[in-house]
């Protein structure tokens, strides 16, 4: 059944990257207002799908989680639908080694335990969870049994399938990070196999203000959470900004790294990029300017040293563009999406969608 699920994807988008390596360049033919547009990627072959010389990629040990250990098959089974020429494959869209040299096995802070599976089985794996109607089992919420440390490499698939697109990610960003902090995070970077199915296009709600934790999953493969840094309200960007690193991201203490602003990496120049889409399927974009103005928060300021929410209040005027979720309807295709904003609470306080779905754990 799952060879079968996967024989119905439509279309594949994958990007497999190496921090330090420039992020999402530009597509032949540009795309649309904000997005990437087509990519040049190969279709699917027929090669099998294992015995591939890829770096690992890996969860925890048995016990350090409720979930099963993994086999030594796959749910798709010993062939796949993914050539050795695709992006899901080892062939010249597939990963590429890091700069300086290949990725070690093992990684000597954490993990020593830890099964190794290579890139393609992370992606079979999640696309089967994904199509065939599996429990989602939360994310593993922890840094136990994980590879974890600095110079990972990341692992990203985007697959759009029918009225849904997938993003599956092993929770390593596609750039350097844990570097050029004002003060540095004590908290380390772990892989979090991890993956979304949100409608590929979602309806509009009514505005709910989303939780603490991963609240959507970036380009990059890292996750986005919302402007808080605690649940009784801190601003993120205020109280910890100066863990950030040079991409504006760091890791909690349960080893994710997200971001609490724009990703300054992903879009340098502002030039209102795609960077990743939210729980309920709304696109995210960086920095964007309409009309010659660049789109603001509504959020005013009223009280306070602004290092509490509460010291803020929604208040839409002819100065600002966002919605109390920091969205903004460009019109035409493009349609609605979520925006970065300077000011509060500069990245997403919640969902506008009228659905929010889950991060799911790779098992």
């Amino acid at each position: 059944m799952a060879s079968r699920g996967l024989g119905l994807l439509s279309l594949v988008v994958s990007a497999i990257v190496v921090a330090g390596q420039p992020p999402f360049p530009p597509p032949p033919g540009g795309g649309p207002p904000g997005g990437f547009g087509p990519f040049p990627f190969p279709p699917f072959g027929s090669g099998p799908q294992r015995n591939r010389t890829t770096p690992p990629f890996v969860r925890g040990p048995p016990g350090s989680s409720p979930f099963p250990p993994f086999g030594s098959g796959s749910p798709i089974g010993s062939g796949s639908p993914f050539g050795s020429g695709s992006p899901f494959g080892g062939g010249p869209q597939g990963v590429r080694p890091r700069p300086g040299g290949p990725l070690p096995p093992r990684f000597p802070d954490s993990g020593q335990n830890a099964t190794v599976i290579s890139p393609e089985e992370l992606a079979n794996r999640a696309l089967a969870q994904a199509t065939n109607g599996s429990t989602c089992f939360p994310g593993i919420n922890s840094c136990s049994g994980n590879i974890c440390g600095k110079n990972l490499s990341s692992v990203f698939r985007m697959v759009e399938e029918g009225e849904f697109r997938i993003l599956v990610t092993n929770g390593i960003p596609n750039h350097t990070y844990a570097v050029g902090a004002q003060t540095p995070n004590p908290n380390n970077v772990c892989v979090h196999n991890s993956y979304m199915k949100v409608p590929r296009n979602p309806t509009r709600g009514s505005f709910q203000q989303s939780g603490m934790g991963p609240v959507g999953i970036a380009l990059s493969g890292g996750f986005f959470y919302n402007h808080l840094s605690t649940p009784s309200g801190d601003v993120a960007k205020e109280v910890e900004g100066a863990s950030f690193d040079s991409c504006s991201g760091h890791a909690d203490p349960r080893c994710r790294y997200h971001y609490h602003m724009v990703p300054k990496c992903l879009d340098p120049d502002n030039t209102c990029k795609l960077v990743g889409y939210m729980l309920d399927g709304f696109p995210v974009y960086s920095y964007c300017t309409v009309d010659g103005q660049q789109l603001r928060s509504c959020y005013k300021k009223v009280s306070g040293d602004g290092t509490n929410q509460s010291h803020y209040q929604y208040s839409p005027d002819s100065e600002c563009q966002l919605d109390e979720a920091n969205g903004y309807d460009f019109g035409g295709t493009q349609g609605y999406g979520y925006v970065f904003s300077e000011n509060y609470p500069f990245i997403m306080r919640g969902f506008m969608g009228s659905k929010v779905y889950s991060i799911c754990s790779v098992v």
